[in-house]
């Protein structure tokens, strides 16, 4: 009986670490056709890759699940204020090309009202003004008084 404890035992404990040490084996037949399979290939095929395969751990992937959700919501809010500051900086840089341009007509009217105000001292200087002459009166006569009156 113990014998068979310990056989039962012995074998569990093998078929335990052979499937936990399971490997998964990739490999190219020889139709050109990429293979993937737990068992070994064929003889005469030359293994690509071998990796270790794990059993599934539903409280590992539920982790793993968590943590993805988690970076997932970390990269979705620094896109979106990554496409705030980009907003920013096109307002701030069309704001700036606004005020240029309105600097830019500022002179433009600056210049012309400068331009408008020499040709107006030009004519003022050039003009000749004609003055309405008073109405011409008689000399006074002598002897009355001066103010002209007969």
């Amino acid at each position: 009986m113990r014998f068979f404890h310990f056989f039962a035992v012995l074998g569990i404990l093998l078929t335990a670490g052979a499937l936990a040490g399971a490997e998964i084996y990739e490999w190219v037949d020889e139709h050109g056709i990429r293979r993937y399979s737990n068992e070994p290939p064929p003889e005469g095929v030359t293994v690509i890759e071998r990796a270790r395969e794990y059993r599934y751990d539903p409280e590992a992937d539920l982790q793993r699940r968590k943590k993805d959700a988690a970076e997932w919501e970390r990269m979705q809010q620094r896109l979106i204020e990554e496409r705030k500051r980009a907003e920013a900086r096109r307002q701030k840089e069309a704001l700036k090309q606004a005020l240029e341009k309105q600097r830019a007509q500022e002179k433009k009217i600056e210049a012309l009202e400068k331009k408008v105000e020499k040709l107006q001292k030009e004519q003022r200087r050039s003009a000749i003004i004609i003055l309405p002459q008073p109405p011409v009166r008689p000399a006074p006569a002598p002897g009355s008084g001066g103010l002209g009156l007969q």
